[in-house]
Parts: structure tokens; C-alpha cells; sequence
């Protein structure tokens, strides 16, 4: 996959989710109030060079669901405040800083502090009656993105911190990663009588695992060694990125997107061409799952969308998706001194869409012959 396959994909992806946004920043015929719908779309469209749409959407999310103690109002779905409940606070003011708007992440961030543990400088949630109070990998990492670009370095240097030491603490780091640490600094893992939920523990040989818990540390680490040139956050990304590799199932998650801006992070930072050729195996992975219409298979219909209207975590989905292809774009051709044309300039610009439809015809048709190539392989084997 080359730069201009990979700004072609983000192109597609961006245009599909730029074509349902109103100018009210809401979505077209929407209804649902659930915030999840909405909480990574600013970030995305700033990272596809939309402002105009990253604005909208921010000014949705802060007149529709933004309190003024810097909570949210409408937050139903259930995945997120079981698992993070500081991940869409954090997508929010990350946003929100790089729009230019301190005021609004600055009430967020304020907000989050009351879930901040001092003492394992790491951010949790509040536990749900009977559980004991907890900090994860997932929080902390997504607190730490958000405060490193609001420019509070304490507090992101205290979330690398934490990470280094939740990995310290690995009793089995050759075949599972326990993802949670409680109040007290001891691992969920190893706390008496208690029941571990999915997303508390990694086992890196099995399937379906939450593979987030581990890519969004590297991804936070690699902007905070690119932003402060410190070794030990380059150390510390690597680390992670290979306990991933310990995991061969991780590799064709959708979620790779963490994976694939982690890598191109630190091939911009080091020119390691390692890096690069990484991120882009990511990215194909993840591209493998667009539709032809800029949708995302497997999130709203088999077609990306066509089929029925997009749902909560369809909207979810998405917009994650096109932010990840365009911020790996981005980072590799800024390392290489390539020109990098913005996803929403793709879509603006006639002779450029001409290409993307080009493109996407050539992806087509590689696609199926790799179909009946298997098909041929798996007739010989059989």
C-alpha cells in the first residue's frame, strides 16, 4: 500500500461520514441522543482537515450533551462506562485542544481529575456497587493522550509512569497482561474473590481479545516520546508493541487502527523503517474492512451501510476508523517529506475524486482476485 492508496482509503472513509453530518452537527436523521454516536467525530474530522465539521460536531456534543461541571449528559451505551468511563471525556477534550478550544477541555479535564489516583497517578472510573475502585491501561492512556495535547505534561507523564509500572507488575507477561490495577496498587488480577470481566485480562495466544488495552498504551506512549524526545516512552511503546506480536490473533482485529497510528508515530519520530512497514500492514488490515462506499463492513450491514441506517456504534466505528487512516497518512509522509493531501481536500476536489474512484476500483478488483486465488489454493488442499 503506497500514500496515495492510503489517502484514497481515508478519502472514502471521510467522505461517508462528512455526507450524514447536518449543519446543526448532528447526524441526518438521527435520533438516538446516546453520545456515543458523536464523541470521536470532532477529532476525526480535524484529523482529515475538516475544521469547518470538526467545529460543528464539537459545538453538537457541547450544547447538546457537554454539563457544565464537564460531564456528559445522555450516555447510554453500556460498553463504555462498564469498560472506560473516562474514554469519550478523553476523545472529547483531545478534540477540543486541538480545534482551539482549551476552555472546553480544560472544564473536561477538570472534571476527569476527581478520577485521577494521586498515588498510581492513573485514571480510573467509579466502580460499580461491590467492585472495588480500579485504574486501567484504556483510561489512562486515552487521560494521558488528552492532557499531553493540553499541554499538561505532569499529569501526561504520570499516566507513561503508570503504564511502566502496570507492566512491571505482569506476573505472566509471556502469555497474558492483566490490564486493571485497584486502588491499593495491586493487580485486579490477584485481588481475592474477584471475578475478572473480558476486558480486565489479555491472554495473548487466544481470540478475541481486548487488544485496545494494549495498542492505545503504545500509541499514547509513542506521541509522548515524539513530544518530549524522552527514551524511556520510546522504551516503553515497545514493549507494548511486543506483547502484540506475542499475540498473532491481534493482527486481523478491526481495532489495528491504535496499532497502525502507534507505529507511524515512531517512524516519524525515529525513521525506523521497521515502523513503517508495520503501520502499513496495520492500515491494510484495517482497510481490508472499508466498503466501496466509504462505510465500514461489519458495523452497519455488510455493505458499510447501504443496507440499513447506521447505527450507535456505526457512527462509532466510523468515524475512529477514518481518524486512524488519516492521522498513519499524515505521519508517514510528514517522516519522508511526501506530500500528504487531507481527506476532506480528496473529497472537494474533482480531478482528485476522479483518482479515489480509480482506486477504488483497482482495490476491487485486487480483492477478488485474492478471493479466487485462496479459492484455487483451498481447491488443491481439499
Amino acid at each position: 500500500m503506497n500514500y496515495r492508496l492510503l489517502n484514497g482509503h481515508a478519502a472514502a472513509s471521510y467522505g461517508w461520514i462528512r455526507s450524514r453530518l447536518g449543519e446543526d452537527g448532528q447526524w441526518r436523521a438521527y435520533t438516538d441522543r446516546d453520545i456515543s454516536a458523536y464523541f470521536k467525530a470532532p477529532w476525526s474530522f480535524f484529523a482529515a482537515g475538516d475544521r469547518t465539521a470538526a467545529e460543528l460536531s464539537l459545538a453538537h456534543i457541547e450544547r447538546n450533551y457537554l454539563r457544565p461541571d464537564g460531564d456528559f449528559e445522555h450516555i447510554v451505551s453500556s460498553h463504555l462506562m462498564e469498560r472506560h468511563p473516562l474514554y469519550l471525556h478523553a476523545h472529547v477534550a483531545i478534540a477540543a485542544s486541538l480545534i482551539g478550544r482549551p476552555n472546553v477541555a480544560d472544564r473536561i479535564l477538570d472534571f476527569t481529575a476527581r478520577h485521577r489516583h494521586a498515588g498510581l497517578e492513573a485514571w480510573g472510573g467509579l466502580a460499580a456497587a461491590g467492585e472495588l475502585p480500579h485504574c486501567d491501561a484504556v483510561s489512562t492512556s486515552t487521560m494521558g493522550l488528552a492532557c499531553l495535547e493540553s499541554g499538561r505534561m505532569e499529569e501526561a507523564n504520570g499516566a507513561g509512569r503508570f503504564l511502566g509500572r502496570l507492566l512491571d507488575m505482569q506476573p505472566r507477561p509471556d502469555t497474558e497482561f492483566s490490564t486493571t490495577l485497584l486502588g491499593s496498587g495491586e493487580l485486579l488480577s490477584g485481588a481475592p474473590g474477584v471475578e475478572l470481566r473480558p476486558h480486565q485480562r489479555v491472554t495473548l495466544r487466544a481470540r478475541s481479545q481486548a487488544w485496545w488495552s494494549l495498542r492505545f498504551p503504545a500509541a499514547f506512549l509513542a506521541r509522548l516520546f515524539e513530544h518530549s524526545g524522552d527514551p524511556q516512552w520510546l522504551a516503553l511503546a515497545q514493549r507494548y508493541l511486543y506483547l502484540l506480536d506475542r499475540a498473532p490473533q491481534s493482527t486481523h482485529d478491526m481495532s489495528c487502527g491504535k496499532t497502525a497510528w502507534a507505529c507511524a508515530v515512531l517512524y516519524r519520530a525515529t525513521g525506523d523503517p521497521a515502523y513503517r512497514g508495520r503501520a502499513l500492514q496495520a492500515a491494510r488490515t484495517l482497510v481490508s474492512h472499508l466498503a466501496a462506499n466509504g462505510g465500514w463492513c461489519g458495523c452497519m450491514g455488510g455493505d458499510g451501510g447501504t443496507a440499513q441506517a447506521p447505527t450507535v456504534i456505526g457512527y462509532e466505528i466510523s468515524t475512529e476508523f477514518a481518524m486512524w487512516l488519516a492521522l498513519v497518512g499524515e505521519a508517514l509522509a510528514a517522516r519522508e517529506g511526501v506530500a500528504w493531501t487531507a481527506p476532506a481536500r480528496w473529497a472537494g476536489d474533482t480531478s482528485l475524486s476522479q483518482s479515489l474512484r480509480q482506486l477504488q476500483r483497482i482495490c476491487l478488483l485486487k480483492r477478488r482476485t485474492a478471493v479466487l486465488r485462496w479459492r484455487r489454493v483451498m481447491a488443491r488442499v481439499l
